[in-house]
């Protein structure tokens, strides 16, 4: 599936480690699995990596940086303290955060008040003297350790803090006698997550076959945001042809529809207009997991009137993004052949 969600009641450290290393990372109280994202007004793959720390020795770069830092600040490694000091931090630096960003650090652990970890959370923190300058906070399994979010002062953006906190968990969990260390993920192109492939030789899963492999030049590996595009193009080409004006549309809120099948699900669709709150609402998507083309009758939602989605970076409402939700009224047609969804939908426009 495009995507794939997880509520665990429970969750023990093996267990977390099967999931990491199955291409899971873990989004407040859930674990999450996708393929696709969109970002910085495009379409990406996901791509999991992470690293082997058996033998791992920071590069020569990576030890002068955890050489001055350990020379001029204080760092403590202890179990995650969610305080008011950390959600100041990250209030701070939030502003660097592109897409949906929580409300408190609470809310990007917990998702909601009230509830109980799951995860054994564990944090670096850096003080000057008596004021915390950086943290970073990572989950630990058995074997494996995952990072999930860090944050610093950009005041000491010199002493580049966020890869330190990094290179302290790698060796925390090394210290531990774990294997593995999760950095999240990169893309199918180059973005600001690059850095974390400078970490040493990482790893990354391998979708087809659900394996583990060396890192390679990112044209050997398959993209599913590339193969989804040439679909869109094509939908587009053939609207063209028969004289419907379109527009492609990024769809950010698209895993919603993997939770409620109510929502539309593809995280980039043809609209087959180019206004679309002038009704009726037809669309065009291709479902990557049937292999299908699908029409649909949508209606748009206010996104506003969804209290349960939390806030949006401003860059990320920008360009070609829809950011109201977009409910199914009906499946209209769903064929692997393009032609005949362009005739049915050609049928609907000269009938209009």
């Amino acid at each position: 599936m495009l995507v794939q969600y997880y509520y665990p009641s429970s969750l023990p450290a093996n267990r977390l480690d099967s999931y990491l290393a199955s291409g899971w990372f873990r989004n407040a109280q859930m674990l999450y699995k996708t393929k696709l994202i969109c970002l910085d007004n495009d379409l990406y793959s996901v791509v999991n990596i992470r690293l082997k720390i058996e033998d791992y020795t920071p590069s020569k770069r990576f030890r002068k940086i955890i050489r001055k830092n350990e020379e001029r600040f204080r760092t403590i490694v202890r179990p995650a303290i969610l305080d008011e000091e950390k959600n100041r931090l990250y209030h701070a630096h939030k502003n660097r955060f592109e897409g949906f960003i929580y409300n408190s650090i609470k809310q990007f652990f917990y998702g909601e008040e009230g509830y109980m970890p799951l995860f054994n959370t564990y944090e670096v923190c850096v003080y000057d003297g008596d004021k915390l300058i950086a943290a970073s906070f990572f989950d630990l399994g058995n074997n494996s350790s995952a990072s999930l979010l860090g944050l610093y002062d950009q005041e000491y953006s010199k002493y580049s803090l966020g890869i330190y906190t990094m290179l302290k968990e790698i060796a925390y969990t090394k210290l531990l006698g774990n294997k593995y260390y999760y950095p999240g993920y990169v893309l199918d192109k180059e973005t600001i997550f690059d850095y974390k492939l400078r970490l040493g030789d990482i790893q990354y899963y391998n979708w087809p076959t659900k394996r583990w492999r060396k890192w390679q030049p990112r044209e050997k590996m398959p993209s599913d945001a590339d193969f989804l595009k040439e679909k869109l193009e094509l939908i587009q080409k053939g609207l063209e042809a028969v004289g419907i004006a379109n527009k492609r549309y990024l769809y950010p809120l698209f895993s919603i529809g993997y939770l409620d099948y109510f929502y539309t699900r593809c995280p980039a669709f043809i609209a087959c207009a180019t206004d679309m709150y002038k009704e009726p609402y037809f669309i065009i998507e291709y479902w990557m997991d049937e292999r299908q083309f699908v029409l649909s009758k949508v209606q748009v939602i206010p996104f506003d009137n969804n209290p349960n989605i939390v806030n949006i970076s401003e860059s990320y409402l920008e360009g070609s993004n829809f950011f109201d939700l977009l409910s199914c009224q009906e499946i209209l047609l769903a064929s692997e052949d393009l032609n005949v969804v362009i005739e049915a939908m050609k049928d609907i426009y000269d009938y209009k």
